[in-house]
């Protein structure tokens, strides 16, 4: 008898991939299925001083010189949306938690809830409540703070296409 389980999977610093397993007795036979990769399905600015478009151009010119796959969809999404993106005059990038970046004179961080805390950036009531509804997964979101003030968060999806 044969199971299909059908599921992404991700090593730590590497792209996730779509495997599909086959179940037979005891052994487990593993192919790749799909290509995937995180795609930005949410912008939700915390202000209304901030539109979906200055948050989404301040991300991606934070991000635009990471290595992690996150933050290049990110600017892949912003590219594909002619979002403008700026040159950051400083960048620091720490593991796969987060970047700071200077872009305009102002710092701004992009990271997960625990890049955040790292940093001393606090983490409002608003911004529990959207990481709760979208799951808290450090790869489905990404907060970005202005100056160590949170002003807004991208969530992601994870995607796949068959190959």
């Amino acid at each position: 008898m044969f199971e299909m389980i059908k599921g992404f999977i991700k090593k730590s610093g590497e792209e996730p991939v779509k495997k599909e397993h086959m179940r037979s007795g005891s052994c487990i036979y593993t192919f790749e299925l799909t290509d995937s990769r995180y795609e930005v399905s949410n912008i939700f600015p915390l202000s209304t001083k901030v539109s979906e478009e200055e948050l989404l151009s301040m991300a991606a010119s934070a991000v635009a010189k990471t290595k992690f796959s996150i933050g290049k969809n990110i600017l892949d999404y912003a590219e594909r949306q002619k979002i403008p993106i700026f040159e950051a005059l400083f960048y620091e990038e720490v593991d796969e938690a987060g970047v700071c970046a200077e872009v305009f004179s102002k710092q701004i961080h992009c990271g997960n809830k625990k890049y955040f805390e790292s940093k001393s950036i606090p983490i409002t009531d608003n911004v529990r409540m959207l990481l709760e509804g979208i799951g808290e997964n450090d790869e489905s979101y990404v907060l970005i703070a202005e100056e160590n003030k949170c002003i807004g968060l991208i969530e992601l999806d994870i995607t796949g296409r068959e190959k």
